[in-house]
């Protein structure tokens, strides 16, 4: 059996039955009056990670009321999770109507009786292997400053995804840069509450946002109007739409193409502060997919999606003289002509390579959604593990069986890493890959985009570490953290940050909100 209180950033999630010794249902509290201020705070609980955590404070001073609750309830850490959290927002939004009538205390009180519910009651009854990884696909954030870089590089920048914006503009009667604008200084807005304390509760009017916010200034206000309402919807909308939902409890896409709520008075909240951020580049490329008239555009965008991986590694390999980039070249394999990996980092001094190979795949929604006797888990795993490493390892072979790269020879140690769109952060598999009988298993590596770019910006830094020494470091790890987490600890703790990228990076950036 996994213990998951060993896994880093894990924690039990508390529980309105321990706390009250009796069951309760989302539905039973629900019969109560939702006030409009439920909505705001839920709303603050679901942006920044942090809130989770220090909720529990407010939860041990308000509702644990003697020492048995406190001691019933001392090996609970977190509040909520994402999941639990976003069906707490669908029964409250199901209900439509909203009163005004609640004290500070009396809502947050409620909502946190509310998410303990729902942590009690979530539907966790899918196969084990699939519940796992699902658990971490949820919690997981990607970066909002290098999701907004990769939709600058990618989606605005590469010529092949031109055709493409005009069809934004088509479909969405919106331009795309205004899109993204808007977005980003919503993102903005709200990033700027870091420090809420529930105990020293602030006008919580400050947290709505409204379309004449002076973060829009330089923005026309037609435009800010169009986006703030394609990214939202009213309490009436959500309520119909949720009423009429045909699809698993646990689909959240409703949230996810609009992830702000519209109150009255032209006044929006954000539901899911990682939803939001999401809207910068992972949603937009469904947005993308989504378009009619574009059956070009997966691999277009598979093509931009690699060249902006090849030119990051470029750039990484251009501060360190010990690196040498080498890009996708063709060879001749049995009187064919043939391409090789999409890119490799060579270490001459150790006389070993990182084979890279670029793939535009992405988990499969099904496995989120519906239990399938983990059918989507296993080919999940397969598209984004197992396929692209037997492919690299079929490529290499060619390579040098041909003499194709006079660099590479019998002696060079390789390492394999696929980088994916997304990915599977922590699963309870161990996978194995064999040449010629021979465990080769600890030379494969995968990671998702935004695991990548914290890889290359550590490889870009001069320091003891090759990219080899880094990743056969992770397997000591992998048990208990992703890779993502492996690499942010071994770039903080060794203050491996590149400050010259990162200000080119932030000039780019500002830039384009400018």
């Amino acid at each position: 059996m996994v213990d998951i209180s060993k896994f880093a950033n894990s924690g039990l999630l508390m529980s309105y039955k321990a706390l009250n010794n009796n069951e309760s249902s989302l539905i039973e509290l629900l019969d109560n009056p939702v006030d409009e201020l439920d909505l705001v705070l839920l709303s603050i609980i679901s942006y920044h990670e942090e809130e989770n955590k220090k909720l529990m404070e407010w939860i041990f001073t308000s509702l644990v009321k003697n020492e048995e609750q406190q001691a019933k309830c001392s090996n609970y850490t977190d509040a909520t999770a994402r999941a639990e959290r976003l069906v707490v927002w669908e029964k409250i939004l199901e209900k439509k109507k909203i009163t005004r009538k609640k004290t500070y205390k009396k809502s947050l009180d409620d909502i946190c009786n509310f998410l303990m519910v729902s942590n009690d009651n979530f539907n966790r009854g899918f196969t084990f292997e699939t519940e796992f990884s699902s658990i971490f696909i949820m919690q997981y954030r990607d970066n909002f400053f290098f999701q907004l870089i990769r939709t600058l590089e990618i989606f605005l920048s590469n010529s092949r995804l031109s055709p493409y914006i005009e069809l934004f503009k088509l479909t969405y009667g919106i331009e795309l840069k205004d899109y993204i604008q808007v977005v980003c200084h919503v993102i903005l807005k709200f990033s700027q509450f870091q420090k809420i304390d529930y105990f020293r509760p602030y006008q919580t009017e400050q947290w709505k946002l409204i379309i004449e916010d002076p973060i829009f200034r330089n923005i026309d206000p037609g435009i800010v109007k169009r986006v703030l309402d394609f990214i939202s919807n009213n309490v009436e909308v959500y309520c119909y739409d949720l009423k009429n939902k045909k699809s698993s409890v646990r689909d959240f896409s409703i949230f996810c193409n609009k992830p702000l709520l519209k109150l009255k008075n032209d006044e929006y909240i954000p539901i899911d502060g990682k939803l939001l951020e999401d809207l910068t580049f992972n949603n937009l490329f469904y947005k993308f997919l989504d378009m009619p008239n574009n059956n070009s555009f997966m691999s277009d965008f598979g093509f931009a999606f690699e060249d902006y991986v090849c030119k990051i590694v470029n750039e990484s390999c251009s501060y360190r003289e010990v690196y040498n980039y080498i890009p996708e070249f063709e060879f001749r394999y049995n009187k064919n002509k043939i391409k090789s990996h999409d890119a490799y980092i060579y270490n001459e001094s150790k006389d070993t390579a990182l084979v890279i190979e670029v793939k535009s795949s992405r988990f499969l929604n099904s496995m989120m959604v519906s239990e399938d006797s983990n059918d989507s888990f296993d080919r999940t795993v397969r598209k984004l593990f197992l396929d692209p490493w037997e492919q690299m390892m079929k490529s290499l072979t060619a390579i040098m069986t041909s003499n194709s790269e006079p660099r590479f020879s019998n002696r060079t140690t390789f390492f394999f890493l696929c980088v994916t769109m997304n990915d599977i952060p922590m699963y309870p598999l161990d996978l194995t890959i064999k040449q010629e009988g021979r465990d080769v298993t600890k030379y494969f590596f995968s990671m998702n985009i935004e695991a990548f770019e914290i890889f290359i910006e550590i490889l870009s830094v001069e320091s003891e570490y090759c990219f080899g020494s880094i990743l056969l470091g992770f397997l000591e790890h992998k048990e208990v953290m992703s890779i993502k987490t492996y690499l942010s600890r071994i770039r903080e703790h060794n203050n491996l940050k590149n400050l010259d990228l990162r200000a080119r990076l932030e000039k780019k950036t500002n830039d384009f909100l400018s």
